[in-house]
């Protein structure tokens, strides 16, 4: 499957420090294409993505010397479609911006396109015919298995989607906010993130955050682990 890690600022900028270059050493290792939505202290959206690890490791370095707001980073490992730019996260389209890790059941698929592309393509069709977006959310919470990111430029809102079977955790460090595996922290079902000028607010929509949303004894929790943001 496939590596997301989120960070941004509540109020002001960051910088990528040791500890968050080790988080996002997980998304870069994976084999199939890379990707970034970043949102500068200036407020700039940059949305990127290549095929190449090195050229991936080339613009953490350059992020490294900015300040910023909001930065996610995901790293494809291909369980459906072809391995090309067309399938690699994140995925702008008319409307939206998506990206995954896990998997979209109840969809036909091909050998051509990934399923969170062809999801995609059909949330983006939704929000064209002004769907209501709570029932936009319930067909991605229907269909998910794993975390769905869901990116509405026009309305400055990330979705955080996440089923019973992914492992993803928000903590709060300070002014900083992580989203990944690989920290200790709350799960949750469903955060809706907002860009403002001056400050970043997130809510949790669903059910209250807890600190697991399934019995995790049988998974060996070290191996996952990096640092405590708490």
């Amino acid at each position: 499957m496939c590596e997301i890690v989120t960070i941004f600022s509540l109020y002001g900028s960051f910088k990528i420090d040791r500890k968050i270059r080790r988080l996002l050493r997980y998304s870069i290792n994976e084999p199939h294409g890379y990707g970034i939505i970043v949102i500068y202290g200036d407020n700039t959206v940059e949305v990127w993505k290549t095929m190449d690890k090195e050229k991936m490791k080339k613009k953490i370095r350059q992020l490294e010397n900015k300040k910023l707001r909001f930065l996610l980073v995901h790293g494809r490992l291909a369980t459906s479609g072809k391995i090309n730019l067309v399938n690699c996260h994140p995925f702008i389209l008319r409307n939206c911006i998506t990206c995954h890790n896990g998997f979209i059941h109840d969809l036909n698929l091909n050998s051509v396109y990934c399923d969170t592309y062809l999801f995609s393509l059909i949330i983006d069709n939704l929000i064209e015919r002004e769907e209501d977006i709570g029932s936009i959310l319930e067909l991605i919470e229907k269909n998910n298995i794993g975390l769905f990111v869901l990116f509405l430029p026009k309305k400055r809102k990330f979705y955080f989607l996440q089923s019973s079977f992914a492992w993803y955790r928000l903590a709060k460090r300070d002014n900083i906010v992580i989203i990944s595996k690989y920290i200790h922290g709350l799960c949750f079902r469903k955060i809706e993130v907002t860009i403002e000028d001056k400050k970043i607010c997130y809510r949790n929509i669903d059910s209250v955050l807890s600190p697991f949303l399934y019995n995790i004894k049988s998974v060996n929790d070290e191996e996952r682990i990096i640092f405590d943001l708490r």
